[in-house]
């Protein structure tokens, strides 16, 4: 029996051993698997904290260019001093100051929105007044403000809406020489505030392609329908030439193509034979607004970066009122020389058939055609410029 007893208390012994073994076992076994788990989890954790965000949509796109450019040369004259140039000059110097900024839109559901801004103003001067006593005079005064509104209809294409609005801020003479001083042309203008005031809209599509790798940038607005206005607010009466040096009564609005009224043309003819001209001047009424409500009208903007160094950028307008044209076109082309400082060469060719009908002192009457000629301006200057894009 003592035997018996003592085999039953080995084997429970055995047992009680064998299961704390087991627990044993199955514990570290759970553990080992949490441990896992929790090295797992930190692994994933660590890596996603070094993985990079995903990128949000870039649907914005904004940039400015600002720049001053100067050109400066000096002459010698017959002084006590010094005695005049060779092959004769005048000293002068010249500044522009441009800014252009941009924010355009591009969104996920095909909306497109385009705003351009444009500031340009510019002086020169050659040291000596002209006949008028005026030592400076405006190279350029430009306020401008385009915008686009379209919808995606396909690969680049957009249904678009634009609207353009451009004027002057400062009144500008024409350069008196002694020719126009005999006639006392000291207070001709070209231009004054908000005179002339431009307005073009239209309805149409929008083409637009970009190549990154190549840096290139094109859009092709067309617009069966159009609509242009100009405006002129300074309605002052002046005595001028013209191209062939006879002298004539204008203003403003007669100079940018709207023409000009005559209230009472027999009392007008009648103070312009006995040279009166400040009783004809009271029978002249400048027309201070010119529109055509239909028209045509595309515009072709394009824009390349060579490198670097070089970049070239392009805006061809066009537009007709199916009787005449008018077409303007500016192409600048940029150098960066060094850091800030940079080269630019423009050129703007402009011709316009558009302009009224203007009936002359002798009774001829001249078309649009007529009047029109190829007008340019080219500026080479050198100053510093930046560019910001995002």
């Amino acid at each position: 029996m003592k035997k018996f007893l003592l085999t039953v208390a080995a084997m429970a012994l055995t047992v009680g051993v064998y299961a704390q073994d087991v627990v044993s076992a199955t514990e570290a076994k759970a553990a080992a698997e949490e441990s896992a788990q929790a090295t797992a989890a930190a692994a994933e954790a660590a890596a996603a904290a070094e993985a990079p965000a995903p990128e949000t949509p870039k649907y914005w796109k904004k940039g400015f260019d600002v720049s001053l450019t100067g050109t400066q040369n000096f002459i010698s004259s017959e002084t006590k001093w010094s005695s005049a140039w060779y092959d004769g000059g005048n000293s002068s110097l010249s500044g522009l100051g441009e800014f252009k900024g941009w924010f355009n839109y591009e969104g996920p559901q095909g909306l497109m929105w385009d705003n351009l801004v444009e500031l340009k103003y510019g002086v020169n001067t050659t040291f000596s007044k002209d006949e008028a006593g005026r030592a400076w005079h405006l190279s350029d005064d430009k306020t401008a403000y385009s915008t686009k509104l379209g919808y995606a209809i396909g690969k680049g294409w957009h249904v678009a809406m634009n609207a353009d609005l451009q004027t002057t801020l400062c009144d500008n003479f024409i350069t008196v020489d002694a020719d126009r001083a005999k006639v006392d042309a000291m207070n001709a203008l070209s231009a004054a505030a908000f005179s002339p005031l431009r307005f073009n809209t239209g309805i149409g599509v929008d083409w637009k392609y970009a190549n990154e790798a190549k840096n290139v940038e094109l859009s092709v607005y067309i617009a069966p329908y159009a609509y242009k206005l100009v405006y002129v607010n300074d309605k002052r009466v002046f005595r001028n030439l013209d191209g062939d040096g006879n002298m004539i009564l204008s203003s403003i609005s007669d100079g940018v193509g709207i023409g000009q009224t005559i209230t009472d043309k027999e009392a007008y003819d009648a103070a312009i034979a006995i040279q009166d001209y400040e009783t004809a001047m009271k029978y002249i009424k400048p027309n201070d607004l010119k529109s055509y409500n239909v028209g045509s009208r595309f515009d072709v903007q394009y824009r390349q970066k060579f490198n670097d160094y070089v970049s070239l950028e392009s805006r061809l307008q066009f537009y007709t009122n199916y009787v005449g044209i008018e077409v303007d076109w500016e192409i600048i082309a940029n150098f960066k020389v060094w850091k800030l400082l940079t080269a630019r060469i423009s050129v703007n060719p402009r011709y316009d058939s558009t302009v009224a009908e203007k009936t002359l002192d002798n009774g001829k009457t001249m078309s649009g055609w007529d009047q029109a000629k190829l007008q340019l301006k080219e500026v080479v200057s050198i100053g510093l410029a930046y560019r910001f894009e995002k």
